[in-house]
């Protein structure tokens, strides 16, 4: 247990709120990307959604509207179109929606599917109506946790999902569903988690394109104080780290899931009366009201409120670069991640690491990392297209920071969209993997894999950066999140270029038919050292395609 943290509101503050009080809310940009909230609906008039609504639909005929009834989808679009809301809120900041909202409505009054018997269903018809009204990113907190996922056979519901994601090129986001404690979770409750059948993923959230979103304990500025406060009271972990809330890992065929993971609230422990208090102010995540239209703001906790933080981050590159596909824009926000504290105890530190990913996946989202580069951090973006059983080579120029002592970072991250079956154990169509190697040129390597059939040569590995996790771990799955870290000062001599070799495996896809896929690389030094992003400009911009150097035909 931990000591609660101390926000920014108080509860009477939220429950009191008035218009008077809201921040100006601005429209969106006129080329801003339309969001779909699949949920309860949408309060259409809280003046948090209004300036960004562009239509409140129901896609299940028993329920006449999309309005909300419940509250939950207007406190999720809420936190996709603004993000995290307590800080602007109590400092009363201007706020502009990062996308235009459509709601689209599939739960009833009770916050339920209306026939459970139908409910993939009524998902899939939601899912339509969302492309067929332009969206290009959907959010779907929302899901099956009666029948937990067990890894590793597929499942119907994703490949509709996947299905979908690859044939209209949108960003799906899903919540990884929420564990219910029974009895009060200990401090070890990750081991716990991690080791049950019924904490397993809620279906839709094992879709292998999507990217399924896993919940943080909110940090120390979220949710909001207590009226009265009481020492008896103790969050359940420590502010940042993975929530008892959130369910886990892994997805089909073993990949990595959740991918990503955003504050989403913790519960909370009243000792005095020896039991959960779910009602408790402490702990959750503000956001719009819906389903009473006489309060504006209204609290809740689960990884329902984290995915629309990923969503909020694919919106907000889409409104930078609108020109990018789905992948890329997955690609970009995969890379955004910042590590997550391992609460997770194994035989060693490396078990324990491996173990956390399938609670907080490569780590936690940030949206303003994901959209833009600094003088420190270059972002760089390769879109292409691979046939089965080739091999594309990339040379990335190191800058001179990397050069001189002082904390170095390298991240890739890899987002494809392979065809699925889910009547196939081998889900996906084809695999794909990133290596990166420094101290050799690129035509050695590529003719080192040329030598090996485009096989990871094994006279390379004294050349291999030692990513992590591993391309064995990696390539399981259709997003992909890397990284390594160095305080030493590399060899200008020896280390004047990365070359980053993309692969792909053909499990059952046609021979003749390429693959998409987005790369992404980021080099990150830290502040005190040269500026990164001038220095490679000279060779190319920033997020901009770079060319692959060979590939292997």
């Amino acid at each position: 247990m931990s000591l609660l943290p101390r926000p920014l509101l108080s509860h009477p503050e939220v429950v009191r709120w008035s218009v008077d009080e809201l921040p100006v809310v601005l429209p969106p940009q006129e080329h801003a990307a339309v969001v779909a909230v699949i949920d309860s609906g949408i309060q259409a008039g809280n003046p948090l959604l209004a300036p960004a609504v562009a239509e409140a639909l129901s896609a299940v005929p028993e329920i006449p509207d999309g309005s909300d009834e419940t509250g939950h989808g207007s406190l999720v679009a809420s936190l996709a179109l603004y993000g995290s809301l307590e800080g602007r809120l109590d400092r009363r900041e201007m706020v502009r929606a990062a996308g235009t909202l459509l709601g689209i409505r599939v739960l009833d009054a009770g916050g339920n599917f209306v026939d459970d018997r139908l409910w993939q269903r009524q998902v899939e018809d939601a899912l339509e109506l969302a492309v067929a009204h332009g969206a290009r990113v959907v959010n779907l907190s929302i899901g099956d946790p009666r029948h937990p996922y067990r890894p590793p056979a597929p499942t119907a519901i994703a490949s509709v999902l996947d299905g979908i994601a690859r044939e209209h090129d949108v960003v799906l986001v899903v919540s990884a569903g929420n564990v219910h404690w029974e009895d009060p979770p200990g401090s070890d409750y990750a081991r716990w988690s991690l080791a049950a059948d019924e904490t397993g993923l809620a279906p839709p959230a094992m879709s292998a394109i999507a990217l399924t979103v896993g919940a943080l304990v909110a940090d120390g500025e979220q949710g909001m104080r207590p009226a009265r406060e009481s020492v008896a009271v103790r969050a359940v972990g420590r502010p940042g780290t993975p929530s008892p809330v959130s369910r886990t890992g892994p997805g089909i065929e073993h990949a990595i899931k959740p991918e990503l993971c955003a504050p989403g609230g913790t519960y909370v422990y009243d000792s005095d009366q020896r039991r959960i208090r779910a009602d408790h102010a402490a702990g959750k995540i503000v956001g719009a009201a819906g389903g009473r239209p006489d309060a504006l703001l209204a609290t809740d906790t689960g990884t329902s409120f984290a995915a629309p933080l990923v969503t909020h981050a694919a919106l907000r590159v889409f409104g930078r670069y609108p020109q990018l596909s789905a992948r890329a824009v997955r690609a970009l926000v995969l890379a955004s991640v910042r590590a997550v504290p391992c609460i997770v105890e194994g035989e060693s530190e490396n078990h324990a690491v491996k173990a956390q990913r399938h609670l907080s996946g490569f780590g936690r989202v940030d949206a303003e990392r994901a959209e833009h580069s600094t003088d420190h951090r270059v972002v760089l973006l390769a879109e292409e297209q691979l046939l089965p059983d080739q091999v594309h080579f990339y040379t990335v120029p190191v800058p001179s920071a990397f050069f001189r002592p002082g904390r170095k970072d390298l991240n890739v991250a890899l987002a494809f969209d392979p065809a699925t079956r889910a009547t196939r154990l081998t889900y996906l169509a084809s695999r794909m993997s990133a290596f990166v190697y420094r101290g050799v040129s690129v035509d050695d390597v590529s003719t080192k894999f040329a030598a090996s059939q485009g096989e990871p040569p094994d006279t390379l590995d004294s050349r291999k950066v030692d990513l992590s996790p591993s391309d064995t771990d990696r390539l399981l799955g259709a997003n992909q999140a890397a990284s390594k870290h160095w305080t030493r000062s590399w060899n200008p001599d020896e280390h004047d270029e990365l070359v980053i070799v993309v692969r792909s495996t053909n499990r059952w896809a046609a021979p003749d038919q390429p693959q998409p896929y987005a790369l992404t690389v980021v080099l990150e030094a830290v502040e005190d050292m040269l500026t990164l992003y001038n220095e490679l400009q000279v060779h190319f911009e920033a997020l901009a395609e770079v060319e692959p150097e060979i590939e292997i035909r």
